[in-house]
């Protein structure tokens, strides 16, 4: 009887040593998400970063060009402007917002492409906390 209540001891231990292992693997598994979960939000928060600074450039090209077509507007209402000279401003301004509209367009691609990778950064970053 008394060897086996030592060989019961012995199983105890075992099982026992057993666990604190796979509780130590869980709690490196728990500090390796977290880790992670702090780069998704690093990278998270740097992409929204960059979307703010986009939104500010597409407002930036709009104000611009706005402004070229108040001096239009200024330069048509001017007496004395030739028709020459007319034609230039408008073929300049044509192109300029010519020029604008792609880089609106372009803008717009990269907001719609960053707002696609912050979704998905959101939704890793939601499995990730899910995990822990």
């Amino acid at each position: 009887e008394l060897e086996s209540t030592e060989t019961m001891i012995q199983n105890e231990a075992a099982e026992l040593n057993h666990v604190k292992n796979m509780l130590q693997q869980r709690e490196l598994l728990i500090d390796a998400l977290k880790s992670q979960l702090l780069d998704k939000q690093e990278e998270l928060d740097e992409k929204h970063s960059i979307l703010v600074n986009i939104e500010d450039q597409s407002s930036d090209l709009r104000d611009q060009f706005q402004s070229l077509q108040s001096k239009f507007r200024s330069i048509t209402d001017e007496s004395g402007v030739g028709l020459a000279e007319k034609d230039h401003m408008i073929n300049h301004l044509v192109d300029e917002k010519e020029r604008m509209d792609c880089e609106i367009q372009k803008q717009r691609a990269e907001n719609k492409e960053l707002t696609g990778t912050v979704n998905q950064l959101k939704e890793k970053n939601a499995h990730l906390q899910g995990e822990l």
